[in-house]
């Protein structure tokens, strides 16, 4: 198996007048069913980006919005790459990758020079909200990894061949229940007696752990990480028809990303208190028609590795991991203060039966 580091990889070809080349291949297993996942491609075109702006007064991804024009297909790719203006804070960069001479995916993109919000601080002089701060928002998970249950491969039918196990949040899963019961009373606040949002007002959501490992038991030692994966895991969240009650949920699907953008909050940590191969997921969806529907989701850090689904114990990434395995009220809140939200996504996408994704196996697709 072809680790995701590896699988995102790209080599330069060549470079000229503010435009350079470089060459990929889409490889097995980080596909949806049979078409590479939108996420893991979109991952290519910004670790070709990544590559580009290395040596650069702006080094890091902002912001990323494409267009997927056409599914891709596993094999050889090229990613083009073109400087559009370099600011003195930001620089704004074209980017496509084609395959067979047809563009399947084109994309723009805004670097610049992110801060590692783990270290920082909540200040007013930045405009920064972090905790202890009441108006910082904090990680949307009650459980910690650690003590996750629920452990599964994929939430997907597309996805059960990829290396990801995920742990996922059961409070939404209720939430939503009692949503489609008409039973969840509104948390928000409420104008001249009435609430701002009513039962039946939309908003389907989901939460989960997800972890990148290597043949199920250990974790593969280039899984840690890095700012190329998070389209990918991005990508991984569960699509509003999969959030609905169980009989209003299409037969099996696939929900082709047809535009995806990111925006990147923060570097990836390097201190050894947040877990180097699981991240925590967060996703919402509010509007469905006709198969198409929104999904916007969170990338937030993890204290720790999941629980390990064959003996039991857990995996720590240091040693304050061991005070947050109680869960009282005070060490829960100090875990859940310190996780940062790396990135937000948005994306639109669409409800298709499965075999035309099945079909498209070895075919050179057309959506």
């Amino acid at each position: 198996m072809v680790a995701l580091a590896e699988a995102l990889r790209t080599t330069l070809r060549s470079q000229s007048n503010g435009q350079t080349l470089y060459s990929a291949e889409v490889q097995e297993p980080w596909t949806a069913a049979a078409v590479p996942q939108g996420g893991y491609v979109l991952g290519v075109i910004v670790s070709a980006a990544l590559s580009s702006q290395a040596q650069t007064a702006h080094p890091d991804i902002i912001h990323v919005s494409a267009h997927f024009l056409r599914p891709s297909v596993l094999g050889n790719a090229e990613v083009v790459v073109r400087r559009v203006k370099v600011g003195k804070t930001l620089t704004n960069l074209d980017a496509d990758l084609v395959q067979d001479g047809l563009l399947k995916i084109t994309a723009r993109l805004i670097f610049g020079v992110l801060p590692d919000l783990s270290s920082l601080r909540n200040s007013s002089e930045d405009l920064t909200l972090l905790p202890p701060s009441n108006l910082a928002r904090r990680i949307p998970f009650i459980t910690h990894p650690s003590q996750a249950a629920g452990l599964s491969r994929s939430h997907r039918d597309t996805f059960h061949h990829v290396p990801v196990r995920f742990a996922t949040e059961p409070i939404y899963v209720a939430r939503n229940a009692a949503k489609a019961a008409g039973t969840l009373k509104s948390d928000e606040a409420s104008y001249d007696g009435t609430e701002l949002e009513v039962p039946g007002s939309g908003t389907l959501e989901w939460a989960s752990w997800c972890e990148l490992y290597d043949d199920g038991v250990e974790t593969h030692p280039d899984a840690r990480i890095n700012t190329a994966m998070i389209p990918f895991i991005a990508d991984l969240l569960r699509n509003m028809p999969q959030t609905l009650p169980k009989e209003l949920q299409p037969s099996p699907s696939w929900y082709p990303t047809i535009t995806m953008s990111i925006e990147f909050k923060s570097r990836i940590p390097t201190s050894p208190a947040f877990a180097r191969h699981t991240l925590g997921l967060y996703s919402s969806g509010r509007f469905l028609a006709e198969g198409r529907h929104d999904a916007y989701c969170e990338v937030w850090t993890a204290p720790s590795s999941i629980r390990d689904s064959t003996n039991g114990s857990e995996r720590r990434e240091d040693k304050d991991i061991e005070e947050t395995r109680h869960d009282n009220d005070t060490k829960q809140k100090r875990w859940r203060e310190k996780q940062i939200c790396l990135a937000i996504s948005h994306q639109m996408a669409l409800t298709l039966p499965i075999e035309v994704n099945l079909r498209r196996k070895g075919a050179k697709s057309r959506l």
